[in-house]
């Protein structure tokens, strides 16, 4: 039986695979998603907790952890669109898939792309032959 990587695929792909293109999508939507999560926290940090009977330190500490983690994930499912076809790149991405299969909003988009994800095509256009 012959090995994967040698007698099938060039050792430099030069065309990137369909899947790159919905995973970019993708992470465009997670970004969005989180800036409004950081919108909220931004909020919270704005209003006056009596408006919504909420403490103020309560309502404090949550529009701080909302503005920072909303601000550190966009960060995060930005790097994609910014960094180059690398083996860690094609783990990292694989992280930011299995992060949207944390909700069941992103379950419909993040299934199919971690099926496709895996195939050994992505693989070999990373290097992870």
């Amino acid at each position: 039986m012959p090995s994967f990587p040698d007698k099938h695929y060039p050792p430099y792909p030069t065309q990137a695979p369909p899947v790159l293109t919905w995973f970019r999508v993708y992470c465009g939507l997670l970004a969005f998603v989180y800036v409004c999560s950081a919108g909220l926290g931004i909020f919270l940090l704005v209003i006056r907790p009596a408006e919504f009977q909420a403490e103020l330190f309560l309502s404090t500490l949550m529009g701080v952890l909302y503005l920072v983690m909303g601000l550190v994930l966009m960060a995060a499912a930005l790097v994609p669109f910014f960094v180059q076809p690398q083996p860690w790149v094609w783990i990292y991405d694989l992280v930011l898939i299995a992060l949207g299969m944390t909700s069941c909003c992103f379950l419909a988009f993040s299934i199919p792309l971690l099926i496709h994800w895996i195939k050994p095509e992505t693989r070999h256009y990373f290097g992870r032959a």
